[in-house]
């Protein structure tokens, strides 16, 4: 009975079946390998994805050249509370230059006048120490990514255009949210 082992061990354990084994684990790596890596980076799949189902209906699509990606932050200029502010602040300005503007008009102010210039020069100092106050504290989120992209395509018209576009994407990299044509 152990000679019977001692063959069924050896068997399996021959030289000959290590290197088939090692044979068909170098080709599911590198199967693996070549399969895994060549596909395009997300930013890249997304724009294709996008592409493939524009309106424009593009038909042999071929890309030149990507960019690299590029992260997009926000601006204290976008928000709306700033925006609000800054809006105060002209309404306010135009009021203080009207109030000038008929003082220097009419030669003389009244009392009205300047109260409402007093009132006026006091809420433009106001928003604009909150604006100033904004801008120092603001600090900057993520709110998207960009990435040039070069193609040529053919459009219904049969005719070959090359195209150079910025694709901006959202904050997850999931979706094309705008388009640049450059």
């Amino acid at each position: 009975p152990t000679l019977r082992i001692s063959k069924i061990i050896v068997g399996q354990f021959s030289p000959l079946k290590n290197i088939q084994r090692m044979k068909k684990m170098l080709y599911f790596f590198l199967l693996f390998f070549f399969v895994g890596c060549s596909e395009a980076p997300k930013e890249q799949q997304i724009v294709m994805e996008y592409l493939k189902y524009n309106p424009d209906n593009f038909r042999r699509y071929k890309p030149l050249e990507w960019g690299k990606l590029d992260t997009i932050y926000s601006k204290v200029e976008d928000e709306p509370l700033y925006q609000w502010i800054n809006d105060r602040l002209v309404d306010y300005i135009s009021i203080w230059q009207n109030t000038v503007y008929q003082a220097t008009t009419n030669g003389y102010t009244t009392r009205a006048q300047e109260n409402t210039w007093n009132t006026a020069c006091e809420w433009v100092a106001a928003y604009t120490k909150m604006a100033d106050s904004m801008k120092s504290n603001y600090i900057p989120h993520l709110t998207g990514y960009s990435i040039r992209h070069k193609y040529r395509a053919k459009k219904n018209t049969d005719n070959v255009v090359v195209y150079d576009e910025v694709f901006v994407l959202d904050s997850t990299l999931t979706k094309v949210v705008e388009v640049k044509k450059l």
